[in-house]
């Protein structure tokens, strides 16, 4: 209760904390994302999703069969890291929420993943020269794949939401089909179909939990981490595999 000029006011008991957290919003410390706005975006990565379920599972399923050691690490990394990217998505079809800021830094590995994803699996596929297999996997690689660092790059100067539903839709077409090398990841695809689009699945994956941690803001640091784990592993695998035959 407080006195002033004569009146005396009541104090409402949840009033600090709903006057705290208003304090929060105006400096910027917390956002408010309305549902409505973000829906569409929702909907957008749930496609993105559910397309690249069919070409992330089926490469983990895929990979773990390599070694018996493999499909323990390799499915709770996967279920885990679908788990980030699902909890974030619940969050775009909230009527109204509140948003936490991410750290400069996080929000920088988050969407510098994006484009280095790419390239690790480019050098996977092709080493040093970048030279694809087929006329589809050139293109991606030498026109799409900058098309993706430029976008990344601009919303990292800007923090402009609408590019990261930008990005979603350039990524989408690296689910197109387009290798015909024959190796332990693309075997499936080559007897079924004529081309695999696995070979660009794990960047793929990197670039739907960066850019669902970035619009919902959700795990932010595990999923910079998770993303920067995958990289590193494409990275990895691009020294083992051109300059000493591993895996194969």
């Amino acid at each position: 209760m407080h006195a002033m000029a004569g009146q005396t006011f009541y104090h409402c008991p949840g009033f600090s904390a709903v006057e705290a957290e208003f304090n929060m919003v105006e400096s910027g410390a917390i956002g408010i994302s309305h549902g409505g706005s973000t829906a569409s975006t929702g909907w957008l990565v749930v496609i993105a999703l559910a397309a690249g379920l069919v070409v992330v599972t089926r490469g983990t399923y895929d990979l773990s069969h390599l070694h018996s050691l493999l499909p323990l690490p390799l499915w709770l990394f996967f279920f885990a890291s679908l788990g980030m990217i699902a909890a974030n998505l619940l969050s775009a079809f909230r009527p109204l929420q509140s948003q936490r800021q991410i750290n400069r830094w996080i929000r920088a590995a988050l969407v510098l993943a994006i484009p280095i994803g790419f390239l690790g699996a480019s050098l996977d596929c092709m080493g040093l020269s970048l030279s694809g297999c087929t006329p589809t996997c050139m293109f991606l690689v030498r026109v799409w794949s900058p098309l993706v660092a430029i976008a990344a790059v601009a919303y990292l100067v800007s923090e402009k939401s609408w590019l990261l539903s930008v990005i979603t839709l350039l990524t989408l077409v690296y689910l197109i089909p387009n290798c015909r090398c024959y190796n332990p990841m693309n075997a499936w695809w080559l007897e079924h179909f004529r081309r695999s689009p696995a070979c660009f699945g794990a960047s793929y994956w990197v670039s739907l939990i960066a850019v669902a941690a970035l619009l919902w803001r959700r795990f932010a640091l595990a999923s910079a981490v998770t993303c920067w784990i995958i990289n590193m592993v494409l990275l990895a695998f691009f020294i083992g595999h051109h300059f000493y035959r591993i895996p194969w």
